[in-house]
């Protein structure tokens, strides 16, 4: 079930979905593998961001960036992936590790309800 679940969140990914409704637990951590950055990710979204909000780049549409040209549209793509990772390690501070199947959260790692 992980294998099929796995490559059904990664072909999401790649036409674009940014997310997936789980109907079972074992979903969860394939899921979680496709659709969250990793840490190089992170670390290439977070010099994309540096290098848009260098002061010689403000209000420029593309810059160059280890020899490729980078689109402003990337710098926003990188913020949203960047917000979201910084959101799943906030979300992962306050609830307990392992208690997915126990109470309901809401978005900001709350429990709502046992």
């Amino acid at each position: 079930m992980r294998k099929a679940s796995r490559r059904n969140a990664r072909r999401r990914v790649t036409s674009a979905f940014d997310g997936k409704t789980l109907i079972h637990p074992n979903q969860i951590e394939p899921c979680n593998a496709a659709f969250f950055a990793d840490a190089a990710e992170l670390a290439q979204a977070k010099k994309i961001i540096a290098a848009f909000d260098l002061p010689e780049n403000q209000g420029k549409g593309v810059v160059a960036l280890d020899g490729r040209m980078v689109e402003r549209l990337h710098a926003d793509m990188a913020r949203r992936t960047v917000a979201i990772a910084e959101a799943i390690a906030a979300r992962d501070r306050v609830r307990p590790s392992g208690d997915w199947n126990h109470g309901v959260w809401s978005g900001a790692g709350e429990l709502l309800a046992p």
